[in-house]
């Protein structure tokens, strides 16, 4: 009949259109967590290297964020200084890098305080400085992409559905002269 069959169409062009949404949909988690890892990366690496180029901290001090990076509001940036004599200090207080510091030297996630925090390391005269940005922010953005897309997924079936059952059914139709 008509009618089954316009319904065969439309539960199969469904499908298909669910399927290719869920492949967009984890294609745009993933450019987005890219973008935003990044950029962390990208101020973490502008610091470390405003660190190395700036004055040396004072006897027996660590490093902090450089002046213009401490902003009221948003992610805080987490330095750490290993002295030459092994002792680590922090800009934080109760927040400590669970590895040795001169371990970190590229770009990579940890796990520090039961938190994801972006680091990366380097050597200075004065030791070495290991900064990072926890990545409380990508997951709140990965979320919000996340529940976007689960929100908008029935809406669009729904009218795929229906158009294609109307447009099956008018082209399922006898031609009248």
């Amino acid at each position: 009949s008509v009618r089954a069959s316009a319904f065969r169409v439309a539960i199969t062009a469904t499908a298909v259109v669910a399927i290719a949404y869920c492949f967009i949909s984890v294609a745009i988690v993933g450019i987005v967590t890219r973008n935003l890892t990044e950029s962390v990366d990208t101020r973490l690496t502008a610091t470390l290297t405003t660190i190395q180029g700036g004055p040396m901290p004072g006897r027996g001090g660590g490093f902090d964020a450089p002046r213009g990076d401490r902003p009221a509001f948003g992610p805080r940036l987490l330095v750490w200084t290993r002295g030459s004599d092994g002792t680590v200090l922090s800009n934080t207080e109760n927040v400590t890098l669970p590895v040795d510091p001169a371990a970190i030297s590229t770009l990579e996630t940890i796990e520090v305080s039961g938190e994801a925090v972006r680091v990366i390391g380097a050597e200075t005269p004065s030791g070495h400085v290991v900064v990072g940005q926890t990545l409380e922010a990508v997951g709140q953005a990965q979320s919000t992409v996340v529940i976007a897309e689960l929100l908008i997924a029935p809406l669009l079936l729904l009218v795929v559905f229906l158009g294609a059952v109307a447009i099956g059914r008018r082209a399922a139709a006898p031609i009248e002269a």
